[in-house]
């Protein structure tokens, strides 16, 4: 281990050789911070950048990324942040939603992006930098994420605490609603596609380990079962390339790990990775399959794939701008 000091923002240490690997190359982690600002890591050599995106709300701050673009979706903005590594990243487009609020933005393919902004479900193209219409989707609860996949969007609601929650089903090609999909745990929070092409919705609650994963099947339009055991204070969930492994990371218990070839939890909160002691906010996967994980320590840990999970090396996060959201882009 040597330590490396990068003039360009903080101080790295760690194994150089973590993140020499080819097919990282041009790749980009990348981390809405809690001031509103994206940070940027280099997966070739951990140099960093920061960007300023749209002043917003404090928290909530959403982030995904495809090919050489991520879109911010900053609370109380009003617009989604569009930045894109194939030109200038300080040159920020900003695509207006008609005076609603974003909750969060996912990316279609690569010019088309749906924004959860109540009482709608806003289809934007990114590349032109213009809404591109919208479908109403009601006031019965409170979208908290989106997904697209099997030719269809999946707006997931929360009904309240007590309250199970429920997602509603969206044609994108008609833009009409046209199912509900009703689920078993109430606080709905995260939605990921897997690699197994089924659906999962990570809710929470009041009470340790009350947090649960809905799996659901996006062409039945049905829940399958119910994952129990999750920590509480879920806050960012993605699938590991090695397959089978969806990753939780959580504001109190860390990275935990659902199996979803077996649909259990293999590491509850009590063996949850926690990167130097710290609880983990948001996660980012490289092509070279490194874990950035954003800590409470307001620092990004580079760690090795599952199962080793080990620290290669710690990034310190500028001043006050601490990641919290994260998702990869590539700089062609």
């Amino acid at each position: 281990m040597r330590r490396l000091l990068f003039l360009a923002l903080g101080l790295v240490t760690g194994c150089s050789d973590a993140l020499e690997q080819k097919s990282s190359a041009g790749q980009y982690a990348g981390f809405v911070t809690q001031d509103n600002y994206l940070f940027l890591i280099s997966a070739t050599d951990l140099t960093q950048r920061l960007v300023q995106l749209e002043v917003g709300s404090g928290s909530g701050q959403r982030l995904t990324a495809r090919g050489s673009v991520f879109l911010a979706s900053i609370p109380l903005s009003a617009r989604v942040d569009v930045v894109d590594l194939a030109g200038n990243p300080d040159s920020v487009g900003r695509i207006g939603l008609a005076g609603a609020n974003p909750v969060d933005v996912t990316m279609a393919d690569d010019s088309i992006a749906w924004v959860v902004a109540p009482p709608n479900v806003v289809r934007v193209n990114y590349r032109a930098g213009i809404l591109d219409g919208t479908v109403f989707i009601g006031g019965t609860g409170s979208p908290t994420a989106v997904a697209v996949t099997a030719q269809r969007v999946f707006v997931v609601e929360d009904a309240g605490l007590s309250s199970p929650g429920f997602i509603i089903v969206v044609d994108p090609v008609a833009r009409a609603v046209i199912d509900t999909i009703f689920l078993t745990p109430p606080r709905p929070r995260l939605a990921v596609v897997g690699d197994d092409s089924l659906l999962y919705v990570v809710s929470t609650r009041a009470g340790a380990d009350s947090g649960r994963v809905s799996v659901v099947d996006p062409v039945a339009l049905r829940e399958l079962l119910v994952i129990n055991g999750i920590g509480s204070g879920p806050l960012q969930a993605l699938f590991h390339p090695t397959g089978g492994r969806l990753l939780v990371a959580s504001a109190f218990s860390g990275i935990q790990e659902v199996n979803t070839i077996t649909k259990t939890l293999t590491r509850p909160p009590s063996n949850a990775i926690r990167p130097n002691g710290h609880a983990v906010s948001g996660l980012v996967i490289d092509h070279g399959r490194l874990i950035y994980a954003a800590d409470s320590s307001c620092a990004v840990d580079v760690l090795q794939p599952p199962p080793d999970y080990s620290v290669r090396g710690v990034v310190t996060a500028p001043a006050l701008h601490c990641p919290v959201y994260g998702a990869v882009a590539t700089k062609p």
